[in-house]
């Protein structure tokens, strides 16, 4: 542990628990070992996974089950300008069939809720499914990606590493209604 100069961390999306956890464990290591730290995106690492697949043009739907019959997606585009070989945008929590139909013909879907969106009966044929190699060792992905990113940072600069979640919390959603009805 002494010789750790990196250490890279999925920061989500994903559930709050293993979040947290994770990014908890890999800043205390950090920390202890007096290493860098960087975290990378669960839709950065599948758009790795699957750009052998992606036309150049296109940019890639990354898509999360979410629960509750909802989506969370992202859009994934590479780029040269950010940190991340990867551009991550357009992070929403959807309902499928609406989402579905914003969709341009030919748009490229991955992620972990690629075989629910392929399954569902309003899935279009004219938008493209890439189902996601399982026997790709997503950690070592998620580590090249974080080296990559670590190589374009200052290595001065602690970034600021937190976790991406797929909608707020529980008690913060039930939190809102009840704060939209306090009067002032």
């Amino acid at each position: 542990m002494a010789d750790t100069e990196l250490v890279v961390v999925v920061r989500g999306p994903g559930s709050f628990t293993g979040l947290r956890v994770g990014i908890a464990t890999a800043k205390a290591i950090a920390w202890s070992c007096g290493a860098r730290i960087v975290g990378v995106s669960s839709t950065e690492v599948v758009a790795e996974m699957q750009k052998h697949l992606l036309p150049l043009e296109n940019s890639l739907e990354v898509v999360f089950d979410a629960g509750r019959g909802e989506l969370f997606v992202a859009s994934a585009e590479a780029s040269a300008s950010t940190p991340s070989p990867w551009r991550v945008s357009r992070q929403m929590l959807v309902n499928p069939a609406a989402w579905l139909q914003t969709l341009s013909p030919g748009t490229c879907i991955s992620g972990p809720a690629c075989d629910i969106v392929s399954c569902r009966p309003d899935f279009r044929a004219d938008l493209r499914c890439l189902k996601l190699d399982t026997t790709i060792l997503r950690a070592t992905i998620a580590a090249r990606l974080g080296l990559l990113i670590a190589a374009k940072l200052d290595p001065q600069e602690d970034p600021l590493v937190e976790c991406e979640y797929m909608r707020e919390t529980y008690a913060d959603e039930r939190l809102e209604p009840a704060k939209a009805n306090r009067k002032p």
